[in-house]
């Protein structure tokens, strides 16, 4: 099956409905392909020979191969049994998936849904190759314009964004956890896609990036522009990282990028409306001088 997921074209041969029903809104007939996905199902996953290891970092350990290729794996826990593990060629454009069944032992998760949230851990880590970001935040798009909350997990992303939906009709949802941000040639876009954390608040759309807001809880509501160096660290956390040396340059270069076209806020807030009005008056006035 074929999907567009940000302008880029995606191959994957899916198997579990679950995944078929969540990317439904993301199927494409686009005639070429950028990235190529196998999933395998092996309950004997065994690594191939590799020259470099590095352990338990970012939810995987991970490996380099003679030939410029990556990967990552996972074991069952206090054990070494091989669950899953990918291996990407050197450009990202070819992936391998294989996942070993635990569905049948005390806590394990079901095939379906592991199919769906790997592929999504996968294609984080494999976006940068293709000059794209995926953000841990909650977006929205308010009159043609595209906006990102980002913030640790349970700081109140999506209670804010929620909020924005309730008092502006004209709002909606562009992705509720992870949308991705790529410069499509107009500018840096955000743009929709089936990962969205724990709900399923996402849209096959996209909005141009207006602003980047850093979420913070506070005693009052109170919203600051900062500038790119100051807002570096807020954001750059929210990224997906990988640890391999050298392998973070497309990653730096993109984000430096939209650091230096986009407006970057720090809002600390409570969970009211008036956050939401506070915050609105000051980017949507920055987003309108902008234009």
């Amino acid at each position: 099956m074929r999907y567009l997921i940000a302008d880029l074209s995606i191959d994957v041969n899916l198997e579990y409905e679950y995944a078929i029903r969540r990317m439904k809104d993301y199927k494409s007939e686009f005639g070429g392909t950028h990235i190529r996905i196998n999933i395998e199902r092996d309950n004997n996953i065994v690594l191939p020979e590799y020259e470099r290891f590095i352990p338990y970092q970012f939810r995987f350990n991970w490996l380099e191969f003679a030939d410029g290729s990556f990967g990552a794996y996972r074991t069952l826990i206090n054990s070494d049994y091989i669950i899953f593990f990918a291996r990407w060629n050197k450009d990202a454009t070819e992936v391998t998936i294989k996942m070993a069944d635990v569905s049948h032992l005390k806590g394990g998760v079901s095939m379906d849904i592991r199919e769906f949230s790997y592929l999504g851990e996968i294609l984080q880590i494999i976006l940068p190759y293709h000059n794209r970001l995926v953000l841990h935040s909650s977006a929205i798009m308010l009159d043609g314009q595209g906006f990102a909350f980002t913030a640790p997990s349970g700081t109140g992303k999506s209670t804010h964004t929620e909020a924005w939906r309730k008092l502006y009709k004209d709002c909606v949802a562009i992705n509720d956890d992870t949308p991705i941000v790529f410069n499509n040639g107009k500018g840096f876009y955000l743009y929709g896609c089936p990962w969205s954390g724990k709900t399923e608040i996402n849209a096959n759309i996209c909005a141009p990036l207006s602003a980047i807001v850093c979420l913070e809880q506070g005693k009052e509501n109170i919203i600051e522009k900062i500038p790119p160096r100051q807002s570096f660290p807020f954001i750059w956390k929210e990224l997906r990282c990988t640890p391999f040396v050298g392998r973070e340059d497309a990653k730096l270069s993109v984000l430096s990028d939209i650091l230096t076209t986009t407006d970057v806020y720090r809002l600390s807030c409570l969970p009211n409306d008036e956050a939401v009005t506070v915050c609105k008056d000051k980017i949507w006035k920055g987003a309108m001088n902008n234009d």
